[in-house]
């Protein structure tokens, strides 16, 4: 089943190759980077898998009722120390208080960069939304924020024009915690690295 071919390359006519925690592939053999140095040259995970997210107040969490069975879906890839994330929500109504954030992701981001700004590492990503207020947008776009001191969650902002502040924190407001309103969906993705 394995195959050393005349010419040094290595086949796998069947089965997986499987390699001991904490090893990996090395590319030591390749060339540095023009400018800085490399830290690490193992690709030492891959694994993809399902998550379920939950929407909620940064400064009290409150309770949420979702849209169905499939009213918070989340789909994650990480590859070595890189993790992405696909995030659906859709909810009627929530008790939360504070910045509206997203919780219960599978991997906290990293905290590894001392030089970062303010000692934090930080990571943005996109999001569409649907009936979801944020300051002069009920509808539309906002950014997902994550950074090492917030764990395996990540808060949103959005745009804020003319007030002096490119950007705002979205809070709960009654018409993000109203039953009576439309149902609020929202589509996130994001890109981060994590230490774990």
């Amino acid at each position: 089943r394995l195959i050393v071919g005349s010419s040094g390359d290595i086949e796998i006519v069947d089965g997986n190759l499987k390699v001991a925690s904490g090893h990996g592939i090395s590319f030591a053999a390749t060339g540095e980077p023009s400018n800085g140095a490399s830290q690490s040259e193992l690709l030492d995970d891959y694994e993809e898998g399902i998550f379920t997210p939950t929407i909620a107040g940064w400064t009290s969490s409150g309770t949420t009722t979702y849209n169905g069975s499939n009213g918070r879906r989340g789909h994650y890839t990480k590859v070595g120390n890189m993790v992405s994330l696909y995030i659906y929500l859709t909810w009627n109504e929530m008790t939360g208080s504070g910045v509206l954030s997203v919780q219960n992701l599978p991997y906290g981001h990293s905290t590894n960069n001392p030089s970062a700004p303010n000692g934090h590492v930080q990571s943005v990503g996109s999001c569409m939304t649907e009936y979801v207020e944020a300051t002069n947008n009920t509808d539309g776009w906002m950014m997902p924020h994550m950074w090492s001191g917030a764990g395996a969650n990540l808060l949103l902002y959005s745009a804020n024009p003319g007030s002096g502040e490119p950007l705002r924190s979205v809070v709960c407001t009654t018409g993000n915690n109203d039953a009576s309103g439309t149902n609020k969906s929202m589509y996130i993705n994001i890109v981060y690295p994590t230490d774990g």
